[in-house]
Formats: structure tokens, sequence, C-alpha cells
């Protein structure tokens, strides 16, 4: 059985080479590539949070995920389901954001 098959990927921010190889991991699975984010785009997987795409999937509900995903399906294929090793690689909403705090805000945020 084939856990790929209803798996169609889309990219965002991601240089030339980096899609390339998500483009030829995904089909390797038995998956399917998009360059556009349609419909049928199951999965979206993301380098930034300030493209158009990653903005559409986060209204279309389609998950985000980081290339590591894709990274470890190609490297367990026979051994994992890409729907639970999904759960591990979902793209952290403020990944390359910095925020300052200043003195007036202290104790009033909690991490």
């Amino acid at each position: 059985m084939n856990l790929y098959k209803d798996i169609v990927i889309c990219c965002s921010s991601q240089n030339k080479n980096e899609k390339e190889e998500i483009y030829e991991s995904i089909i390797k699975l038995g998956g399917s590539y998009s360059r556009d984010l349609k419909k049928s785009v199951t999965h979206l997987i993301a380098s930034s949070s300030e493209s158009e795409k990653y903005k559409v999937a986060i209204e279309k509900e389609i998950p985000i995920l980081t290339s590591d995903w894709m990274k470890e399906c190609i490297k367990n294929k026979e051994n994992i389901n890409p729907y639970d090793e999904m759960k591990k690689h979902l793209f952290p909403p403020f990944k390359n954001f910095y925020f300052y705090i200043n003195n007036s805000l202290k104790g009033y945020i909690y991490f």
C-alpha cells in the first residue's frame, strides 16, 4: 500500500535545488508535486512564513511542514507513516522572527 499516493506537495521559499530535491523525493515515494498552491495540494513545505503561499495555506488549513519531514520520509520510507511523522515537522509559526521586548512588558510575558 502506498501511503504517499494521496499526498500532493507544494513548496514555498526554497531555492531551485531544494525544490528539485523535494520534487524528486515525493515522486520517488509515490506522491505528487504542484508548483502552484492549488486545491489539490495537501501539504506545503515552507522555509519562511513570509510568502503568499504560506498565508494561503494558513487560511485553507493546509499542513505546513519543514523540509526535514520529506528527508525523514525518504530515509525511512518503508518503516514510517508520513502522517504520524508530520507532527514532528510542523513549521514553527515564528521561525526566523526576532522579537524585542522592553522592560515595560516585564511581568506580562511568560515563557
